[in-house]
């Protein structure tokens, strides 16, 4: 079975040919010869779509056969040996192209700069989560985050290759793979090289943005969130939506809120007083 996005990240429409079918429920688990569907794994969702006709729900990397089976909803209107045209979700392909090659750069920053490694890495719906082997403070993670965006305005070349684990290991890696065999690897043009199988832009200018948007203690390190690309322009709009309504309602310019705020700790808001400046706001902004 040929992983199309392997080679080509940017792949949305692809023909195959039905090797299985097999009706579960009210889904389909379908296996092709070839497909362009990213599976979830290492830590990126699976791609959405429509497969012959049938709208896919789940995409299974099979790690026994090494197969990838689609969940289509109801019963596929297709046999095996049918052709199939596949059609994926380009939105969130995209998103999840610019939040994956956003993670391997902001990792090789931390790592680069303060010689942090990342142990794990999630992709949520919303936002996205690195996992670093020690507390890091704000001002790294400013030094960081800037070093990362520096790269994404270069607008360098991502390029994906391939090496046996032998070779590999001869390479600077940012983090030593544990599979066998040949690996893809994932390059950064002179910042990062990493072995992975997500998908990937093909430049850094298509991430346009990292921002950081909160960082925990867990597990004797920092979890740090962030936001890439379209979810980092949201999250700009959220929080100007926020700002442009508190600024407002206290009849101040959106600099003079910390102050304002500050205040309604000391009188209260409606009366209430709150120790709380974040409290004190949300009641002010209550409906």
């Amino acid at each position: 079975m040929t992983r199309l996005y392997y080679e080509d990240s940017m792949l949305l429409s692809f023909d195959a040919t039905v090797a299985s079918v097999e009706l579960s429920g009210d889904t389909t688990r379908v296996r092709l010869d070839a497909t362009a569907f990213y599976p979830t794994s290492g830590g990126q969702p699976f791609d959405q779509g429509v497969l012959g006709g049938a709208n896919v729900v789940d995409v299974i990397d099979d790690e026994v056969t090494g197969e990838i089976i689609h969940v289509v909803a109801g019963a596929a209107p297709f046999a095996v040996g049918d052709t199939v045209h596949g059609e994926i979700d380009r939105a969130r392909r995209l998103d999840h192209m610019q939040q994956h090659t956003g993670q391997h750069i902001l990792s090789a920053a931390f790592d680069r700069l303060l010689s942090v490694r990342t142990v794990s890495f999630h992709m949520g719906a919303a936002s996205s989560t690195i996992d670093l082997a020690r507390e890091v403070s704000a001002a790294e993670i400013e030094r960081a985050v800037a070093e990362a965006n520096r790269v994404v305005f270069d607008d360098r070349p991502v390029g994906i290759r391939y090496a046996t684990d032998a070779e590999a290991a001869a390479m600077p890696l940012r983090k030593e793979s544990q599979r066998a065999g040949v690996l893809r690897l994932v390059e950064v043009l002179d910042f990062d090289l990493s072995a992975c199988g997500g998908t990937h832009v093909p430049r850094t200018g298509v991430i346009g943005l990292i921002v950081v948007t909160g960082t925990e203690r867990f597990k004797g390190g920092s979890r740090v969130s962030f936001l890439c690309g379209g979810r980092a322009l949201g999250g700009y709009n959220a929080l100007r939506d926020v700002t442009t309504s508190a600024s407002r309602s206290l009849s101040v310019g959106v600099a003079e809120l910390p102050d304002a705020v500050t205040r309604l700790t000391n009188t209260g808001v409606d009366g209430i007083v709150s120790d709380d400046p974040e409290m004190a706001l949300a009641t002010l902004l209550a409906p």
